[in-house]
């Protein structure tokens, strides 16, 4: 007889702490960071402004770049694949801007652009538009002076 109420408190408490207590502790989570941010996604038109990977950081010092838009040539811009660079926020934005032309001179060595290539060597790959995401006050304070529109990104 004793094993059996033993058996059968053991199985009671087994079946109380495997069913009860989880949901028990569901209930009581809390996510641990803030989802929702009033950050929005900007996309700034800088074709004529002569930006380059050489000096996009003096132009944008601080600003929080996420994509990188290349000025491509009509000749070659259905063949390049990478129409654009996105940014690796581990790294600092000059990191990102050397990676940039890397990637972008490697592909116009291998399609055998080779003048484009020489150029963009001493000047920096040309940039036609940036994706930054900043809150609306900082776009209104800092980029007031270009061409940008809210987007969302694909």
């Amino acid at each position: 007889m004793k094993k059996i109420v033993t058996l059968f408190s053991i199985s009671v408490l087994f079946f109380s702490i495997t069913f009860l207590l989880p949901s028990k502790m569901e209930e009581e989570t809390q996510p641990v960071m803030k989802v929702e941010t009033e950050e929005n996604y900007y996309e700034v038109d800088v074709n004529e402004l002569g930006l380059t990977t050489m000096n996009l950081t003096e132009r944008f010092p601080m600003m929080r770049f996420i994509r990188i838009y290349p000025k491509l040539s009509q000749v070659y811009r259905d063949r390049v694949d990478q129409k654009y660079y996105v940014v690796d926020q581990n790294k600092s934005i000059k990191e990102n801007c050397s990676l940039m032309q890397e990637r972008y001179l490697f592909l116009l060595n291998y399609y055998g652009f080779v003048h484009d290539k020489r150029e963009y060597e001493i000047y920096g790959v040309p940039i036609s538009k940036i994706i930054v995401s900043a809150q609306k006050e900082e776009i209104e304070k800092n980029l007031k002076h270009y061409s940008v529109k809210k987007t969302v990104l694909k």
